[in-house]
């Protein structure tokens, strides 16, 4: 007798099961053989937010400096305002990744990574950003280096929140270990 086909629903959830294993996380559904133990978890849970706000405060700093080297001097003041605004926010998100260790410290750092990925590329359109417009990737390395990061701090910032809606306590803040 053949097996009825699995429904969608459950297709995600073996998927999302074996990729959570995959990547280190505990997931509720996993036999306890394939479960790691919550300290190895929340130690690589603890790796991942220092990465991430480490990758953070680069893309800080680098707004930072481009800021005094020279943004702050575009005719529209707005645009070197954004930068100082960018570095303090990515220092805020930083201290709250390592402090917090949770979801909304990794949906901060998502969001953060996000909105600066989409003024880079806002600024690489015909309208620019306050109309400021840049080609490529310049100025260089500084924007290779924050894109690289930004990319970082998102895939990381998603795997921290697919864990957390994939376990139990996922509506709970995680206290720091």
């Amino acid at each position: 007798m053949a097996n009825a086909p699995e429904s969608h629903d459950a297709i995600l959830e073996n998927g999302l099961s074996r990729l959570m294993r995959t990547v280190g996380g505990d997931v509720g559904g996993a036999q306890p053989s394939a479960r790691r133990s919550s300290a190895a978890t929340a130690r690589r849970d603890t790796i991942l937010y220092i990465v991430a706000a480490v990758l953070v405060l680069i893309v800080g700093y680098v707004h930072l400096k481009l800021y005094f080297d020279g943004y702050r001097d575009v005719p529209n003041a707005n645009l070197g305002r954004s930068f100082i605004a960018n570095a303090v926010a990515s220092v805020v998100v930083a201290v709250g990744l390592v402090a917090l260790r949770n979801w909304i410290a990794a949906l901060a750092a998502l969001a953060l990574a996000n909105a600066t990925m989409l003024a880079f590329w806002i600024s690489r359109t015909d309208r620019g950003v306050f109309g400021f417009t840049e080609h490529g990737f310049k100025p260089s390395p500084e924007a290779t280096i924050a894109l690289v990061c930004e990319i970082g701090v998102a895939v990381i910032a998603l795997v921290l929140l697919a864990e957390a809606a994939l376990t139990p306590a996922s509506g709970a803040a995680r206290s720091p270990q």
